[in-house]
């Protein structure tokens, strides 16, 4: 919407004149009242029309005038007048007629070089805006950022210079900082441009629009508090004009950007437009470097703290497997010499004092196992497996063997389904053969009498599947991603009516993994507990392996 209109130029006996360019309100003036009306006047003794605003001296000279409207495009863009001195020609219509015709070529004309003025300033600010986008995005150093960031503005847009304040903080106390200047030369620091831009920013929300200092120098313009405008003259380097855009990243005022210049008035809504499109990709940039070292610091921390845990845990199953091998020896003495005892190879023994030595056996014969899990563990992560072809119905029938007895005591059937025709497995039986064991054994601990524990052993792609299914007292949901970690028991009184360490799971799990395969439960409380896990045909070739055949 047109606000006024703005005199650009005059012409007079063949050449350019000088004059002032006042601007007019839609109402003021022979020009106002063309714009207004949007159409011509014809005016021949101008000195009685009160339609007519003297602007210079030789104001008092014009007798005669024509005007008519610029329109282009349907819209009146501005007013071209033709005037008459004193004793000259009246103006007829055929002149208005021809000025008309005129009119309506410049409108055109007119219009055509704004646009392209208009394409062009488009052109170089989306050139602009894509170069401190691809630096941006490429760059992590926020230094080299805001130096290139006030330098391509500075040229982009011809000013004087370009400054960028950074927020900085001192224990409780906020100040911005003069962080990239462009305009300057070394010697010559923007010492009143960075204090009245500091002051300025101080006033500057989340919220802030681009603000605009037309005149620094200008009575009408107060300047920030504290701020003293030193003198200006017409050669002054000091800045007259300023446009600041605040740098917002989540609701806060990172800082600001500014352009100035030496001249006033210098910047509008186009540097203005750019201005704060730069400013919201800086302090986008910002925030992300930002975020960028805090989440470096944070790898940095979470790797040495990690690197202690390793060597923590390190040392504790150095410590473990230590202590393992020392209790080994004294252990096997004493299940020697209790076995020995109760044998009566020692001598007649009382019978309240056998039950007491039954109870100290059944104890010790835990601690060995546990022991015996341990180095298991420590031998299984060393990776030594005796690999050799093994065919998978060898592998249940020797399971069942050792299970099938101890089944029959509990009143447990044990059953098999083995497919025909599956291929021989890379595997070390006895490790296997442990893992069947330990998951039967376990089957038996958790299942009623006369239940049914379901072996089978069946070809998927290129793997063999094995399972294990009882119709025990199942395991809780929520507790089954961690049946596997080692020394984890379901409950505490599951641990005080089946005795164990909470090492078998992890062992087996230990186990399949070497192997290349892979395990799972899945289990329904009251209904029994299936585990499944799966043996590659092929070896996995990161195992260490001894091969035996």
């Amino acid at each position: 919407e047109i606000k006024q209109i703005q005199a650009t130029a005059a012409h007079s006996s063949g050449a350019m004149i000088d004059m002032p360019t006042p601007s007019f309100g839609l109402d003021e003036g022979t020009v106002g009242w063309v714009l207004h009306q949007q159409q011509s006047l014809i005016i021949n003794n101008v000195q009685a029309d009160s339609r007519f605003i003297q602007i210079s001296p030789q104001s008092k000279l014009i007798e005669n005038l024509v005007a008519v409207p610029l329109v282009a495009k349907g819209e009146v863009i501005g007013v071209i007048e033709a005037t008459h001195k004193i004793g000259g020609e009246i103006f007829s219509a055929e002149d208005e007629a021809l000025l008309a015709a005129f009119a309506s070529q410049a409108a055109i004309a007119i219009d055509n070089a704004r646009l392209f003025k208009e394409t062009g300033e488009r052109l170089a600010e989306v050139s602009t805006l894509y170069t401190l986008a691809d630096q941006i995005t490429r760059v992590l150093d926020l230094d080299r950022i805001i130096e290139f960031t006030v330098i391509i503005l500075k040229h982009a847009v011809d000013c004087s210079g370009c400054l960028l304040l950074l927020k900085e903080k001192k224990g409780e106390a906020e100040y911005f900082e003069l962080r990239a200047s462009a305009g300057w030369p070394e010697d010559k620091q923007p010492h009143f441009e960075r204090a009245y831009l500091a002051a300025l920013a101080k006033e500057l929300t989340p919220a802030s629009y681009p603000t605009y200092i037309q005149d620094v120098s200008h009575p009408q313009t107060p300047p920030p508090p504290g701020i003293l405008i030193p003198k200006v003259t017409p050669s002054s380097p000091v800045m007259r004009s300023l446009i600041a855009a605040p740098l917002v990243a989540k609701d806060e005022v990172l800082g600001v950007l500014a352009l100035s210049d030496n001249r006033p008035n210098a910047f509008g809504q186009a540097e203005g437009r750019l201005l704060m499109i730069a400013a919201a990709q800086l302090a986008k940039a910002i925030e992300n470097i930002k975020l960028y070292d805090h989440l470096e610091k944070r790898a940095i921390e979470l790797e040495a703290a990690m690197n202690e845990l390793a060597e923590a845990n390190q040392l504790k199953s150095e410590f473990v497997q230590n202590v393992s091998h020392e209790l080994r020896t004294p252990l096997t003495f004493i299940i020697s010499y209790i076995e020995l005892m109760l044998e009566g190879s020692l001598g007649e023994i009382p019978p309240l004092i056998r039950d007491k030595l039954e109870i100290v056996s059944q104890k010790t014969q835990t601690i060995v196992r546990l022991v015996e899990d341990i180095i298991s563990l420590q031998k299984i992560e060393a990776g030594n497996l005796q690999l050799k072809l093994v065919s998978p119905r060898e592998v249940i029938t020797r399971a069942m063997r050792g299970a099938v007895a101890n089944a029959d005591q509990v009143g447990i059937t044990i059953s098999s389904r083995i497919a025909p025709k599956l291929p021989k497995l890379y595997i070390d039986i006895d490790r296997i053969e442990q893992v069947f064991d330990n998951l039967v054994a376990n089957a038996l601990k958790f299942s009623p009498s006369g239940s049914t524990i379901h072996l089978a052993a069946e070809l998927e792609e290129d793997r063999v599947k094995f399972s294990i299914r009882d119709e025990g007292i199942g395991i809780p949901a929520h507790k089954l991603d961690k049946i596997f970690d080692r020394f984890y028991q379901v409950d505490g009184s599951t641990t005080r009516r089946y005795s164990g360490a909470g090492l078998g799971l992890a062992i087996i799990k230990q186990i399949i993994e070497v192997h290349g395969g892979r395990i799972i439960v899945e289990s329904v409380v009251n209904q029994g507990t299936t585990f499944t896990f799966w043996l590659p045909i092929k070896p996995a070739a990161p195992i260490t392996m001894r091969k035996h055949r």
